[in-house]
């Protein structure tokens, strides 16, 4: 029989491995009172200033961009994107914002460019693949920055291939060729590894459906590696659509996980029992006790509940929380990743498990 402790302490389940990428959740109880409780986990990325090197290569990209240089303009795309790849996640994060300036720059004037409105939010995606992952960053905040920069990335690369599916016409792709197509196929290729943590992929597909042949058009101007550059696209609708059909199954494991807290702290024994299948193992020992009497005192209140992003893999599925207790006596516990299993029951749908 399961204690309401041990449901809520992060187990090690087998779909930590569906998301090499993921902040790893923690496996300890889920509070340990501390006198000095870690900060609050944000969903605003750190920002320090540009180093001399992104500085430069930015400063260097926007005047190519401005210039009809084509050689230039490669060099210091290459130049640009290697610069982000290597720089501090908090330096990247200030880039983002001048980047997301000039964006709106080119498309406020008064004839905006299609083609120079995609190429920077394409180099947009790729910025925002850069956030604190290492040891400076709580598991916690790990998956809040793994949250916001696929959701970022998703509508970065939306724009991103609109702009290029929008008929740029032949000056524009006779002049850059194969980096046309090859730009759409790199924001596809990185949206590809954020599919999996995006709340809503159906309403991506939906906006991204219909620019699948527009897109495909622009593959003739791989010249050799057109079939490549096809099947690029292919695979990243075709990945699209999986990851589609596992929306309602995100919707109605996170329905579960917000109404988890409310019947915790109301110390509703019925509405809490609820969350699993009727019989289920998890919350045994509530058939015969009221939930107010198993809380244990270091775990009697929740005060921060947020779902990161939930993880699907056919009937199985987890949703990674970042939490925070308050024992009986009033004492903050530090914040945590909490990883909560569900599966998909027969009869009742989605609950835990």
């Amino acid at each position: 029989m399961r204690t309401v402790r041990t449901i809520l302490a992060a187990g090690v389940v087998a779909v930590a491995a569906w998301a090499p990428a993921a902040a790893e959740p923690t496996t300890q109880p889920a509070t340990q009172p501390t006198t000095q409780p870690a900060a609050r986990p944000t969903t605003q990325p750190v920002r320090a200033k540009l180093g001399p090197v992104l500085k430069q290569r930015w400063k260097w990209y926007k005047a190519a961009w401005a210039s009809s240089d084509i050689v230039n303009q490669s060099n210091s795309d290459a130049a640009l994107v290697d610069a982000i790849l290597r720089a501090d996640p908090a330096e990247v994060a200030m880039l983002r914002d001048e980047m997301a300036g000039e964006y709106k720059r080119l498309a406020s004037s008064p004839k905006p460019d299609e083609f120079q409105q995609g190429r920077l939010a394409a180099r947009l995606v790729v910025a925002w693949r850069r956030v604190p992952n290492g040891k400076e960053a709580s598991s916690a905040q790990k998956a809040l920055n793994q949250a916001v920069c696929c959701r970022q990335m998703a509508r970065w690369s939306t724009a991103a291939l609109k702009h290029l599916a929008s008929g740029l016409g032949d000056e524009v792709t006779g002049k850059y060729r194969s980096f046309v197509p090859g730009t759409a196929a790199s924001v596809m290729s990185l949206l590809r590894n954020a599919l999996p943590f995006l709340d809503n992929p159906a309403d991506l597909r939906d906006e991204l459906v219909g620019l699948r042949d527009a897109l495909g058009k622009l593959a003739v101007h791989s010249q050799a590696k057109a079939a490549e550059t096809r099947k690029a696209y292919k695979d990243f609708y075709d990945d699209l659509a999986a990851h589609a059909a596992q929306q309602p199954a995100k919707t109605a494991v996170g329905d579960v996980i917000r109404r988890f807290p409310k019947a915790y702290n109301a110390r509703d024994t019925k509405a809490f029992a609820s969350l699993w299948p009727a019989g289920h193992s998890g919350v045994a020992n509530l058939k015969d006790a009221e939930l107010a009497d198993v809380i244990p005192a270091d775990l009697w209140k929740i005060t921060h509940w947020r779902c990161a992003y939930v993880l699907v893999r056919k009937n199985r599925a987890a949703a990674y929380v970042v939490t925070q207790y308050q024992t009986k006596d009033g004492k903050n516990g530090e914040f945590k990743l909490q990883l909560f299993p569900a599966a998909k029951d027969e009869n009742e749908g989605w609950k835990l498990d």
